[in-house]
């Protein structure tokens, strides 16, 4: 497998011709190079605008390498119009110092970031920066991300010297530099992002962000991408602001560039050597060095490996051809070559200006370097889809896959329930190089979720997600288990906690009002008035957002994004880019999810913005009435904006996401157990005219049930927890991931490892609830917990009553809330209507209900059917006398 080499010849900008200022530095060759190596389409882009350029001061000079990166729109637009923004910046004042110039460079970086969000941008650039006046002298310098400027000075070696230099061989010429006899002293002027250097790591980690060693190498995650042009996904706001740094974290340096008395003909005879010179970042060697024996100047980037695997040549696009370089890259062990995109500025004085970034990894090297590579890949790949040892039991793996193949089924919860027949509670699969472990009991739950949850609380970093999807791990269902998921937990308190879902029954009355109503006027829309239901009851507690249930388009767009997002989590449904690493770098075209990944992403972040914009809204409208609402009720979000700007508040994007968040979360869960209730009653008669019954002691003909008595309607309780039990809507919770390495019934359990817990597994096992396939809410009322085994006993064992809200420090905190707004749904539906099946109803879970990420019943149709004249008449009276709390 060779490299394609391909050089770009119209991918930068330049310009300007070299000033007449004697006295002034004089600039008189630039040479740009840009190598696309493999990659289908070139990201990078420069800028080299010489003297002359600029109407707001002809003697500066402006030079830019761009890396881009996802793409090249970001990296296009700042080739096109940074120089345009720092000319208008610095056109503001006459008088330009080393001050004005770093303003004006933020300013403009500042600008491409402003556009690339305005144009919803998914793709970014880092960038390589050197302003120079040659008037003043002045050279400032910005860098952002892992592009880097150096700077070469020579200075006059003894003729004697020279002369004895020339006569060695290239060996005793790279031993006598090596002993610092050299005529060029070469500096780096760009501050290195190194991850792995303790105080970037501190500054990414503090943001939110990771760094991964996963290549060997230190490689940063995706927060610390925020140290660069566009990625606006990943930096609102701003993670820099956040950690206490600028954007760009522009350094300015006086590099005492000085006016040449007379030429150095060395240079022009080709034969120059660069000193070899070990600039630490990013775990790598930069080498600026000639090689002799083309006696031309080169650039080459080398790591962990002194010596050079393979040689390859290619003429530098742009420069002139006494300075065309020589590209030498040196392989390194974990055969992957460094494509090199380097500038270079050479003054009359021969100064040099070498600007490079080393950030686009390629896979590269002649044939046997490839071959070699590919077999130990195959060999290592194969050996880590093998499970470790002393791993728990599960079913064979395949070479390479491990047991990916299983998880093409759209119902994981009844295979993995299978397998306990066969390897027990706890299950160990492989896929590919990742390991998992299935609990298929409340037992080995208890165990490791809660008894251990401290090590088994952190969720997988899926790639898809949190890098083209959510920001970052903000949204709570990829957040980790560290202080923002604490915050994140005592904020909601206001909403979750005993407090809040007092407060909240009015609401949620009237919702099911609202709902009743809605069956009385078009009682076949029964689904689509069911969806409306369960988005309006949360928004409106989360963001105060009234009359969602009227809006058609707010709920066409919710219900949208989520399919898409549903979709995208399904197992099987995304690409592995886990275990393939180099899907990330398929281009768009070519890879249908990104694009969908991209529309998803845009849509939900605007739809979060919408809550947060309502919140405000009505946080604004309440501080201009006299009084508050008549209703006195405050939304979540409209209580943690009054707390913006106190310590451990939350900032507008980490407020949006955590509404928005919240709302994922309740919205499916709570529409598909209250469709699986009422097919139930639709299938179950007899169910249906029990619980009519019970709400009937409560109320009368005329008067539906009163808030103050569903805590009493114990039936109706106890159908809610059997809905939980029979379908649970996450018959599979989603995934922890434990954070060391653990043992458990003497199976040792690898860090990392992604942990699921089966929760039908539990619900459905037969020792433990009799006739488990059975509908029947009886069994809560003879025993709380609804087991075989009495509550003393399943409360001294620290059993729950419903597992359906997980467990451990991941568990829903919104059960209460939950509960609630299903009891007063329940409680007015079948309190006014008979609900009536025309023909038997599927109840099987195979046929019956969909699978994938969340289980729901298939399409059904049911009759509402008033139970008389005046309870259709009641329920319309009781919407009026509500429908204040949805306007």
């Amino acid at each position: 497998m060779m490299h394609r080499l391909r050089r770009s010849l119209d991918r930068g900008r330049g310009g300007g011709t070299p000033t007449t200022n004697t006295n002034a530095v004089q600039i008189t060759d630039v040479g740009t190079s840009i190598i696309q190596g493999a990659r289908p389409h070139q990201e990078d882009r420069f800028i080299a605008l010489q003297p002359g350029s600029f109407k707001s001061n002809q003697d500066i000079a402006l030079f830019v390498v761009l890396d881009g990166h996802a793409g090249a729109n970001v990296a296009e637009h700042s080739r096109k119009t940074l120089a345009d923004y720092i000319d208008a910046a610095l056109s503001k004042t006459t008088s330009h110092s080393q001050e004005t110039y770093k303003a004006a460079i933020q300013e403009a970086l500042d600008q491409e970031d402003e556009h690339a969000d305005r144009e919803s941008w998914d793709d970014g650039s880092t960038l390589a920066l050197a302003l120079i006046d040659t008037a003043q002298k002045i050279l400032v310098e910005a860098d952002v991300g892992d592009s880097h400027v150096m700077l070469a000075e020579r200075t006059r070696r003894n003729p004697n010297e020279q002369k004895k230099l020339n006569k060695l061989d290239n060996a005793l010429r790279a031993h006598h530099l090596a002993k610092g006899k050299n005529e060029w002293s070469i500096t780096r002027l760009s501050t290195p992002h190194d991850p792995d250097n303790p105080v970037e790591k501190k500054r990414i980690e503090d943001a939110g962000g990771e760094v991964k060693y996963d290549t060997g190498t230190p490689r940063v995650g995706a927060l610390a991408m925020s140290r660069s042009l566009g990625d606006l996904d990943l930096k609102l706001p701003r993670v820099n602001r956040l950690a206490g740094h600028n954007l760009t974290d522009l350094d300015g340096v006086e590099t005492g560039l000085k006016p040449a008395v007379l030429r150095i003909t060395g240079w022009h005879d080709k034969e120059v050597i660069l000193d070899q010179m070990i600039v630490q970042g990013q775990n790598a060697t930069y080498t600026v060095s000639s090689l002799a024996d083309h006696q031309e100047s080169s650039v080459g980037i080398t790591k962990d490996c002194s010596t050079p695997i393979n040689k390859w040549n290619t003429d530098s696009t742009k420069l002139h051809p006494k300075y065309r370089g020589i590209l030498r890259a040196q392989i390194p062990r974990s055969s992957t070559t460094i494509a090199v995109r380097y500038l270079l500025i050479i003054d009359k004085t021969q100064q040099l200006v070498h600007m490079m970034n080393n950030s686009d990894f390629f896979i590269g090297g002649f044939v046997g370097v490839a071959l070699l590579y590919a077999i130990a890949s195959i060999v290592r790949f194969s050996l880590l889809s093998l499970a470790p040892k002393n791993f728990p039991p599960g079913p064979p793996t395949l070479p390479f896959i491990g047991n990916v193949h299983h998880f093409a089924s759209n119902k994981l919860h009844i295979k993995f329930t299978e397998w306990r027949k066969t390897y027990g509670d706890i299950v160990g699969l492989k896929a590919g190089p990742a390991n998992i472990v299935v609990l298929n009991s409340a037992e080995v739950t208890r165990e490791l979720l809660e008894k251990r949850g401290n090590i088994y609380s952190g969720r997988p970093t899926d790639y898809i997600f949190r890098e083209h999807i959510v920001h970052g791990a903000q949204h709570i269902l990829f957040s980790q288990n560290d202080a923002y998921l604490k915050r994140w937990r005592s904020a909601v308190r206001y909403l979750l906690g005993p407090a809040g879902t007092e407060q909240a029954l009015p609401l949620q009355n009237a919702t099911a009002a609202c709902l009743a109503y809605n069956l009385v006027l078009t009682p076949k829309m029964f689904q689509d008035h069911l969806h409306n239901w369960g988005l309006g009851t949360p928004l409106s507690a989360i963001c105060g957002h009234r009359g969602a249930q009227k809006d058609k388009n707010l709920i066409k767009l919710f219900y949208g994004n989520q399919k898409n997002w549903l979709e995208l989590l399904n197992p099987g449904s995304a690409p592995p880019v886990g275990m393939l690493p180099f899907l990330k770098y398929v281009p768009e075209f070519l890879a249908r999810w990104k694009g969908q990944a991209k529309e998803l992403r845009k849509n939900q972040l605007g739809f979060y913005y919408m809550m947060l914009n309502s919140a405000k809204d009505e946080l604004e409208r309440n501080k201009n009435r006299e009084n508050d609402r008549p209703d006195g009720f405050v939304s979540l979000m409209e209580r943690l904006l009054q707390e913006q700007g106190e310590k451990g508040g939350f900032d507008d994007h980490q407020l949006a996401y955590l509404g928005g968040g919240l709302l994922d979360a309740a919205v499916d869960t709570t529409y598909l157990s209250a469709l699986t209730f009422i097919k139930a009653l639709g299938a179950h008669p007899e169910i249906l005219k029990r619980a009519q019954a019970e709400v009937d002691n409560f109320s009368s003909a005329s008067q539906p049930p009163r808030l103050k008595d569903l805590e009493k309607l114990q039936y109706l309780k106890a159908c809610f927890f059997e809905v939980l039990r029979w379908r649970p809507v996450a018959a599979v919770n989603l995934p922890h991931t434990l954070d060391v390495d653990d043992i458990f019934r003497g199976y040792h359990i690898p860090k990392g490892t992604v942990v699921l817990q089966n929760i039908w597994a539990d619900s459905h096992d037969p020792s433990i609830y009799p006739s488990p396939s059975t509908f029947d809410p009886e069994r809560y009322l003879t025993n709380p917990y609804g087991t075989q085994m009495s509550a003393e006993a399943c409360q001294a064992e620290g059993r729950k009553i419903s597992y359906a809200f997980g467990s451990g420090r991941r568990q829903c905190p919104g059960n209460v809330f939950a509960q609630n707004g299903f009891l007063a749904m329940a409680a007015k539906l079948v309190w006014a209507f008979d609900v009536v099946a025309k023909e038997p109803l599927d109840l099987s879970v195979e046929t019956g209900f969909h699978g994938g990420l969340l289980l729901g019943s298939e399409p059904f149709e049911v009759d509402f059917v008033p139970r008389s004249e005046a309870r259709r008449q009641a329920i319309i009276e009781d919407f009026e006398k509500t429908r204040n709390w949805l306007d």
